[in-house]
């Protein structure tokens, strides 16, 4: 936010300043044609401006004429928003007539293009790394098809991410210095994209993305831990059952000749859950359901924080 200027807004000076300066509340960063200053006729003169912490410096030229000029300014802020506004002053006597101050804003398909991006990039990032947490985490190895399906959902999401990134690199400078949609493929544009704070935070972004892809794809499922006596005794379930198989009720035969063999009439592979096996004496295995609240909860976070993260975005 702008604090105050010097000379002040519709000042009256008897002799040509040698600079104009404007305090801001915070430090910010000038580009060039930043700060222009235009005489009564809106004629744009040559001029040289730089930023010190807080404070903006504008040379003015020795040889001005008497009348009114016009300071417009247009400067990024620490948070990389851009802040505009601008004042007048006189030199002698003011002008009779003099342009208004000229407007400095985005077009409106670059800002939305500009927020759009962003939306994207930040509902990507979340969804990605919210599912990768989760193929890493909490789901389990019996289920390789819902795995594979998510792994190439956080695939699209991250690959949307890149693409957003790379959007706004020369989406953000051009959108900072006020310009059209014709910016995207403006070389400046992207010399400035690629310099800045936020292609820094963007390459580590879509390098941290890429990593936690990889991981995930070449680490595989996490293995189910049994118990040792559970598993021992699945062996020996299979082993007999490929000995001998019965189906059906047991036979009064099949009790005379092999009575331990009759539980596996109903099952020879999982015994019911909780029941104890005479032929070997260790209780089968408890399977659980393959779905619980906890990745339920896990995957339905992520995709809530974008959507709520895209209307934030929207509403700027």
């Amino acid at each position: 936010m702008l604090l105050g200027t010097d000379p002040a807004n519709g000042a009256v000076l008897a002799t040509v300043p040698a600079e104009v300066s404007l305090t801001f509340n915070e430090p910010v960063t000038v580009r060039p044609g930043g700060v222009r200053l235009l005489d009564a006729a809106g004629e744009e003169l040559s001029t040289d401006s730089r930023s010190v912490d807080t404070t903006v410096v504008l040379t003015v030229p020795p040889d001005l004429a008497s009348g009114t000029y016009i300071v417009a300014f247009r400067v990024i802020s620490a948070d990389s928003h851009p802040v505009s506004g601008g004042f007048s002053f006189a030199v002698g006597a003011p002008s009779s007539a003099a342009v208004a101050l000229p407007e400095s804003s985005p077009s409106r398909a670059l800002d939305l293009l500009r927020q759009t991006a962003e939306a994207v990039a930040y509902l990507g990032l979340l969804v990605g790394a919210g599912l990768l947490v989760f193929l890493l985490v909490l789901l389990r190895a019996e289920a390789p098809i819902l795995r594979r399906r998510l792994l190439r959902l956080a695939g699209w999401s991250a690959g949307l991410t890149v693409l957003a990134r790379l959007v706004l690199v020369p989406a953000v400078p051009a959108w900072q210095d006020g310009g059209e949609l014709t910016g995207l493929i403006d070389g400046a544009q992207w010399l400035t994209g690629l310099r800045s704070e936020e292609a820094l935070s963007s390459v580590l972004v879509v390098l941290g993305l890429g990593v936690a892809l990889w991981a995930t794809a070449a680490a595989g499922a996490p293995a189910i831990q049994q118990p040792a006596t559970a598993a021992a005794g699945m062996r020996e379930a299979r082993q007999s059952s490929r000995r001998r198989r019965t189906w059906g009720p047991p036979s009064p035969a099949a009790d005379r000749l092999d009575p331990p063999c009759w539980p596996l009439s109903r099952s020879p592979v999982s015994p019911s859950p909780g029941e104890r096996s005479p032929w070997s004496g260790i209780p089968a295995p408890t399977v659980r359901p393959g779905w619980s609240f906890r990745p339920t909860s896990c995957t339905s976070a992520p995709p809530g924080c974008g959507w709520a993260g895209w209307w934030h975005c929207l509403g700027l």
